[in-house]
């Protein structure tokens, strides 16, 4: 019998990457002792922006720039389920903003937080009402004679349908962004609902919307693992010390 025994190379190279995974996991534990440990939340939403049209909760702001260069202007349109800092989340990590840079328009239409007021909305109030006027405004403000839309998770469904419904409307290109089209596809809650095990009045709380907690549940119904994702996804955002937000005149300690 033939035993083969490592060479010094080898046990060298061992050394080596040993070395190497402890020294990044020391990284990944000094920054996050460094984020829980006085680290200030990041500012969202800081491209300055104004209101340049409203209809009851509906919002329609416009970015400023004093670098347009496209004349055609992008709408952005949001989900009515999320918040629309997701479009400009912090200056290092905005779509806003890197469509500012890049020369845009940009315009975003947010359809504030719904409350008992909102309860009797259906689908037509977005698509029939609130969209074709926000589109030309735009076209109004912007001075040119057409849009392109982005469309955002339910956002591009009411982009959709407005678009299938009004073809005269100024809309130049359409882009969508998890946007779901097969309704028959979206999982379980989906299922339950169709088969009559849920109603929809039991996922309604006392203002006649769906809660935000049963949203959540419905994700996580989709994606069992999207906490652990979303931890994980933390955990190694720790290994990059530019992902960390430090007060003004911060200094980095010695751990």
């Amino acid at each position: 019998m033939t035993i083969s025994l490592p060479g010094i190379g080898d046990i060298e190279e061992r050394i080596r990457q040993i070395g190497a995974g402890l020294d990044a996991t020391g990284d990944y534990i000094r920054n996050a002792l460094l984020h829980f440990s006085g680290v200030r939340e990041a500012e969202v939403a800081a491209s300055p922006r104004e209101v340049v049209w409203s209809r009851d909760k509906a919002r329609l702001f416009r970015y400023e720039s004093t670098q347009r260069r496209h004349a055609t202007p992008v709408l952005l349109v949001m989900s009515l389920v999320t918040k629309p800092t997701i479009f400009d989340l912090t200056p290092r990590h905005s779509l806003v903003r890197s469509l500012l840079d890049d020369g845009h328009d940009v315009f975003m239409l947010d359809w504030g937080v719904p409350d008992a007021v909102d309860a009797g909305n259906t689908l037509e109030t977005y698509s029939d009402d609130y969209l074709p006027r926000a589109i030309e405004r735009c076209v109004q403000v912007s001075g040119n004679s057409d849009v392109s839309v982005l469309g955002y998770c339910l956002g591009g469904v009411l982009t959709m349908l407005t678009a299938a419904a009004r073809p005269e409307l100024p809309i130049a290109s359409m882009v969508l962004l998890a946007t779901p089209v097969n309704f028959h596809e979206l999982g379980p809650g989906i299922r339950m609902l169709a088969r009559g095990r849920v109603s929809v009045d039991d996922l309604l709380d006392v203002t006649g919307n769906v809660a935000p907690d049963t949203l959540v549940a419905g994700f996580t119904l989709v994606q069992p693992a999207m906490d652990i994702a979303t931890y994980n996804s933390l955990w190694h955002s720790f290994f990059d010390e530019r992902s960390l937000v430090r007060p003004p005149g911060h200094r980095r300690q010695p751990i």
